[in-house]
């Protein structure tokens, strides 16, 4: 399920054609609540550690909840304090959960899956998970999205979407999940 709220969270942040700009889809984690409505709240002063590293703004562009809904948090013409020094050049997109110690939830997987394919064929991105890029962070210990949400499998289950044109349930079939 895809749900856009109509939001402005970030009115000041400097907006641009991001179809010729667009080079990364970056996965994330974010262990800061269970709905994307608290990840929001956090960002916007609600967990001050959060806010005052982003700015008070919010830095993605979707979050996917652990249920698989997805939802829209910045317009994808903003700029998202997500990723450092690619933050101009890619759509942030973050699953609640802390994929260091827990496995997504398969509704998440897959939604997160079919989103990022949806973005990528639009935008002729490839798919990064955080720490994977170069100068991605301040923090040279980061882990995210974490192991155990097992990145390769996933880009496997995206690229498998791309070739066959199947959804990504056919993928699980075809695979042991």
């Amino acid at each position: 399920m895809l749900v856009q709220p109509f939001i402005n969270l970030a009115p000041n942040l400097k907006r641009y054609d991001r179809r010729y700009l667009t080079e990364r889809i970056v996965i994330h984690r974010i262990a800061l609540g269970a709905r994307a409505s608290d990840i929001i709240v956090a960002f916007s002063g609600g967990i001050s550690l959060a806010a005052k590293a982003t700015g008070y703004k919010m830095p993605y562009h979707y979050v996917v909840e652990s249920d698989g809904s997805v939802i829209q948090t910045l317009p994808l013409d903003v700029i998202g304090p997500h990723a450092w020094k690619w933050n101009d050049r890619s759509i942030g997109v973050a699953c609640v959960g802390d994929f260091r110690i827990h496995e997504p939830p398969k509704a998440q997987w897959y939604a997160a899956a079919r989103l990022c394919r949806s973005l990528e064929m639009l935008y002729r991105a490839d798919i990064w998970g955080h720490d994977e890029l170069p100068e991605g962070s301040t923090d040279p210990q980061k882990v995210c999205p974490g192991a155990k949400w097992n990145l390769p499998f996933f880009l496997g289950a995206v690229r498998h979407m791309a070739i066959t044109g199947a959804d990504i349930v056919d993928f699980e079939q075809a695979s042991v999940f």
